[in-house]
């Protein structure tokens, strides 16, 4: 039997207790991803919100639970990882080759209406997770780029700047480098 190209085979048997339990661990295991990315989106929202204000220490807070958060995601992508080779090993075909459509398609029906569930709040989770983190990161880059020219401006003000006299000798503008102090 093929479904989006894939064959997979035993699916006129009856399931047996091993692939329903994996069913069962799968669905678990992509609703914990799912309460994951939100934890992780509510943390993206708190680390826009501590750059606009600059909170350093806050900041730092988030950021070793937002490391927490993606030590638990990949320790999830195994979990998921290793049931998916486990249910492509019972359907006789290559773990690469299935996807969530593919066994959706395969599951019971009590699995497939959880599967279905989960894969639509994943498809709409998973990129708001990734474009409040691309805007964060377009706000970073933003903010490392003003203190870079802020430092080149300093630098600029404090040393002095070489220009070439008449005769061919070097000669230093004397007023850089100095802190104006006088008024008019």
């Amino acid at each position: 039997m093929t479904s989006h190209g894939l064959r997979i085979h035993r699916k006129s048997e009856p399931y047996s207790e091993e692939i329903m339990s994996s069913f069962d661990t799968l669905v678990m295991t992509l609703e914990d991803e799912i309460r994951l990315y939100r934890q992780l989106y509510r943390s993206l929202q708190s680390e826009h919100e501590l750059l606009v204000t600059l909170s350093m220490d806050e900041l730092k807070k988030n950021n070793k639970e937002r490391e927490k958060l993606m030590a638990m995601a990949g320790s999830l992508k195994d979990a998921r990882n290793a049931v998916v080779s486990d249910m492509a090993s019972y359907f006789e075909c290559d773990m690469k080759d299935i996807s969530l459509t593919d066994l959706i398609s395969h599951a019971d029906d009590r699995h497939r209406g959880q599967l279905e569930e989960c894969r639509s709040v994943l498809r709409s989770l998973v990129p708001a997770v990734l474009e409040i983190n691309g805007k964060n990161m377009s706000l970073i880059d933003s903010s490392v780029q003003h203190t870079n020219n802020s430092i080149e401006f300093l630098r600029d003000m404090m040393a002095p700047v070489h220009t070439y006299e008449e005769t061919g000798h070097i000669r230093k503008d004397k007023s850089n480098g100095r802190i104006i102090s006088k008024v008019g």
